[in-house]
């Protein structure tokens, strides 16, 4: 399968989520059941407010 992908600071790139999500979405729909993705990002105390 695929390599392990790292993403770090992510929340600076929000249009990414949809991407990501679609790419994972069909991933499993295909079986795979583990995880390619590594999503890092710092927690501001606004953003774990909501």
């Amino acid at each position: 399968m695929g390599k392990l992908i790292i993403l770090d600071e992510i929340q600076q790139v929000p249009e990414l989520y949809p991407i990501l999500r679609g790419v994972i979405d069909k991933r499993r729909k295909v079986g795979c059941r583990h995880g390619q993705f590594l999503i890092l990002g710092s927690a501001s105390l606004e953003l774990i407010k909501h």
